[in-house]
């Protein structure tokens, strides 16, 4: 059977039994579920974002739920850190080195096809001052993609950043996980 994705207030056909989240069939929007957005409210996989089907969350460890799981099934589970659409997820682990802080997007991220920045990110713009204002991830973790978005691999590690660990990772996406089982 084939299925397309509602637009505006039009109603999706997919039963709640088939929904990924009762919660959020009941008390949300399942197409945000469903349909991953960027943090401009873009969704990936369409439009402006047709080749780049995938959500990646620039700090996956910012998704432990601390707050009303319901809220954030309601939200689609989106998390208090920038997300990007991309082509594909990371497939290794990558920390911006200190050397490279004061080097541009263009030559840590762009020449190094890491098109992770949000979009619009000058690429003379100072990789401090990108880090800085959030518009491009200080990491990346090797990540497999599951309902649209980039969930990293339980087992990675980021040897430079000592506070990222299997544990947080685990929580990380467990948290994003607990909210689809509401």
């Amino acid at each position: 059977r084939t299925q397309t994705r509602p637009t505006g207030n039009q109603p999706s056909m997919t039963p709640p039994s088939e929904a990924p989240s009762g919660t959020a069939w009941v008390y949300g929007d399942p197409q945000q579920v469903l349909y991953p957005r960027n943090s401009s409210g873009a969704y990936c996989g369409i439009g402006e974002n047709k080749d780049k089907p995938y959500l990646l969350y620039f700090n996956i460890f910012s998704c432990v739920l601390t707050t009303n799981i319901i809220a954030v099934a309601q939200n689609g589970l989106d998390c208090p850190t920038p997300q990007v659409c991309v082509s594909s997820c990371p497939a290794v682990s990558w920390t911006v080195a200190t050397n490279q802080l004061s080097q541009t997007v263009g030559q840590v991220f762009y020449a190094a096809n890491r098109s992770f920045c949000l979009p619009g990110v000058p690429g003379d713009m100072p990789v401090h001052q990108s880090l800085s204002q959030e518009l491009c991830p200080s990491f990346l973790l090797p990540s497999s993609p599951a309902l649209g978005r980039c969930f990293p691999w339980p087992n990675s590690t980021v040897p430079e950043v000592p506070e990222i660990s299997n544990t947080s990772i685990s929580q990380g996406i467990s948290g994003l996980l607990d909210s689809l089982n509401a």
